[in-house]
């Protein structure tokens, strides 16, 4: 792990309203354009495009707990006891009843896994049909696959890496249930319902561990940057040495978040809030808010607005602009 300061300044670009609370957010690509989802506590999953215009929705009959992307479809599992696999064009290209409810799901390559409130982890192939199963105590929240591997937690704080084979090839105890999982090639990252944040080897060894006042209910990271949503609805960014280099908070309840790039950031609560890196400290963020219902002009605010300042209209556009803090000032 190098030392190097890492500058991060995610700022509120995008709010969409989706109607109801988000809890899961994932992407992919359809004919060549990026497509975006979020699965609601409604059962609903929305899809939009590129501008996060809403374009499609697809109904089951349960909240929908986990979305991911396996090429062109997407896998989710929804409480009706049901993981589905819906192609973009949002037609069910397979569907497998589940025996409990149904929790985290992430695929690899040509597989993937999900987990139940019973304990159940499985593994099934890109056609939908189950190559193992095991079972362990109490209720399995999280999994995530990377590679060949899938790593897990339970419920009494056993962090595990096992094989596609389903061998358990490293576990370690991290003293109080496993909450959420991420990873990407470098490293693991495993967050516990007491507010523990480890960050492992992909072998298991273990690089730091860091305490937070609050419960961990999501994460996310890139090859640079790890992202843990808390239960007080506040998002930490840590570096690669455990260092706490952002906090964001949100104003509603946070269920989940994602990267989509190295620097867009996704977060799921009322709505669907997309936050930029802006690493420059040299500049003031600030969003340029044009009034299309009442026609009122445009405005400059230092919050991203949902209404006009002036007539209260929700049919605005918005975008940032980066003003230069220490620009020349001419007369």
């Amino acid at each position: 792990m190098n030392n190097e300061r890492t500058v991060v300044r995610y700022a509120l670009v995008k709010r969409i309203k989706t109607g109801n609370e988000v809890l899961a957010l994932g992407s992919a690509v359809e004919r060549g354009n990026i497509v975006y989802f979020a699965g609601l506590k409604n059962g609903e999953l929305k899809k939009y495009n590129a501008e996060w215009n809403e374009v499609d929705v697809f109904k089951t009959q349960g909240q929908i707990r986990s979305i991911a992307s396996m090429g062109d479809h997407i896998i989710l599992t929804s409480w009706d006891k049901n993981i589905y696999c819906i192609g973009t064009d949002m037609h069910i290209i397979w569907k497998s009843a589940i025996d409990a409810f149904p929790f985290g799901v992430s695929v690899g390559r040509d597989f993937g896994a999900y987990t139940t409130n019973s304990g159940m982890l499985r593994m099934f192939d890109k056609d939908g049909n189950t190559r193992w199963e095991r079972r362990f105590e109490g209720s399995i929240e999280t999994v995530f696959v990377m590679g060949d591997k899938i790593y897990t937690g339970t419920y009494k704080g056993e962090a595990l890496m096992l094989d596609r084979e389903g061998n358990v090839k490293w576990q370690f105890n991290c003293g109080d249930m496993v909450k959420a999982i991420c990873g990407v090639e470098q490293f693991i990252i495993i967050a516990t319902a007491g507010g523990k944040i480890f960050m492992f080897r992909p072998d298991g060894t273990m690089y730091w561990v860091q305490q937070v006042t609050s419960p961990p209910i999501s994460s996310a990271c890139t090859g640079e940057l790890i992202a843990v949503g808390l239960f007080n609805n506040s998002v930490l960014f840590f570096d690669k040495t455990g260092k706490v280099v952002q906090k964001l908070e949100e104003t509603t309840k946070l269920s989940t978040l994602t990267f989509l790039q190295q620097d867009t950031l996704i977060t799921g609560t009322q709505s669907i809030n997309v936050y930029q890196n802006y690493p420059d400290e040299n500049v003031e963020i600030l969003y340029e808010i044009m009034c299309i219902g009442g026609k009122c002009g445009t405005f400059i605010s230092a919050e991203l607005l949902d209404n006009c300042p002036q007539c209260g209209s929700d049919k605005i556009i918005s975008r940032v602009v980066l003003e230069n803090r220490f620009r020349k000032e001419f007369d």
